[in-house]
């Protein structure tokens, strides 16, 4: 077996591969007391081969089993040090390089694979997974997640990571378990459900595990429990979950959604805190985002498209005490009565909702020092509009 240990701004990392074993990563803490054990780098499932064993979950696939270690490449920036593994399946031809990227200065890898068919006939792709880590069980670990929706943003939720995988005895059996504990996306409302990102992390300890899945559409999370641990898969989208599907054609490609992970010895707050300035990371400087003004709007959980000029005036004060460059507006401006939805489409000042004229809002917002918003739907017009 082989082994290519790094240490990546504070993450301690190892792939391992061998030639009758895939390459696996595994990820921790430097000098940490809880385990972080090795999990296959990918998986690939297609319309003709998915799991070597029975399991709802996305793990053991046979071609993932027969992929095999070709090449490690190294490169190094002032940005961040990328590793890209190259791995083949010998009898579909199906080939994988997956990019482990990891940012200057931040415990965190950002990871994703790119599937090319090298073999003569068109394959179709119904799934793969863009990054597994090995997580440590037992009565101290935590998941902490999330469930939103339109008005319920972000409902963060703790328990005991033996409440969703309960422990089954799996070295008595001599297997691992055929369920999971998941979470997906629907649609393309990523977050209009489960949110995805979260934390596990070691009530005792306080190492601490985050992770985001980058998609605006399909992704999913999921945790399954092992005989030597338990697993966390990121990935885009699946078959099951998705109704996702694609043939690749001798030469063609296509790449996982981007998927990050960071940890974290101070628990889930500083895994958070980790993935904070990841993100920054992720979203490098630019002119133009210099630039950016921050905005106020005053529909949700204020406002909700009913403003008056009384409502409005103490929101404007505490807008631009909070360094609101623009203070926005939003829906009902034009409509004299609540219900109002069905009659828009004239986008006139409404003068029982400004009876001195909304000229007496917008002069107080640039009195306070902000720019003026106004929210606009032009393209919709209701039935009783005139």
């Amino acid at each position: 077996m082989d082994t290519l240990p790094a240490m990546l701004s504070g993450v301690e990392a190892a792939l391992d591969w061998s030639d009758d074993a895939p390459v696996r990563l595994a990820v921790g803490l430097p000098d940490a007391s809880s385990p972080w054990t090795a999990r296959p780098l990918v998986e690939l499932f297609t319309a003709d081969e998915q799991r070597a064993r029975t399991s709802e979950g996305y793990l053991r696939s046979q071609i993932g089993e027969r992929l095999r270690h070709r090449d490690i490449r190294r490169s190094e920036s002032d940005r961040s040090a990328v590793l890209e593994v190259d791995q083949e399946d010998p009898l579909t031809g199906l080939r994988v390089t997956t990019r482990v990227e990891a940012p200057a200065g931040l415990p965190a890898l950002r990871v994703s694979s790119t599937v090319t068919n090298g073999g003569e006939e068109g394959v179709i792709l119904t799934g793969a997974t863009t990054l597994s880590v090995g997580i440590p069980t037992g009565p101290g670990m935590r998941l902490l997640s999330a469930r939103s929706e339109w008005l319920g943003e972000a409902r963060w939720a703790e328990q005991e990571l033996d409440a969703v995988l309960p422990d089954l005895s799996l070295s008595a059996h001599g297997q691992d378990a055929r369920g999971k504990y998941a979470q997906a996306s629907r649609g393309t409302w990523s977050t209009g459900g489960a949110v995805p990102s979260g934390t596990i992390f070691d009530r005792d300890t306080g190492a601490a595990l985050g992770w985001q899945i980058e998609s605006a559409g399909g992704w999913l999370w999921e945790l399954s429990r092992l005989r030597d641990g338990a697993r966390l898969t990121l990935a885009g989208p699946q078959d099951l979950e998705h109704q996702f599907a694609l043939r690749l054609e001798p030469g063609a490609s296509w790449t996982t959604v981007p998927a990050a992970v960071v940890l974290s010895p101070d628990g889930s707050d500083g895994a958070f805190a980790e993935l904070t300035r990841y993100r920054r990371w992720l979203r490098a400087p630019r002119a133009a985002g210099r630039a950016l003004p921050l905005v106020y709007n005053d529909f949700m959980n204020t406002l909700m498209g009913n403003p008056t000029t009384d409502r409005v005036a103490p929101l404007i004060e505490h807008a631009a005490a909070a360094g609101a460059d623009i203070f926005c507006i939003d829906a009902g401006w034009y409509a004299d009565e609540p219900g109002w939805w069905d009659s828009v489409g004239e986008w006139l000042p409404s003068e029982r909702r400004f009876p001195r004229g909304l000229a007496e809002v917008t002069d107080a917002i640039r009195a306070a020092g902000m720019r003026v918003g106004l929210w606009l739907e032009p393209e919709a017009v209701g039935v009783r509009s005139p």
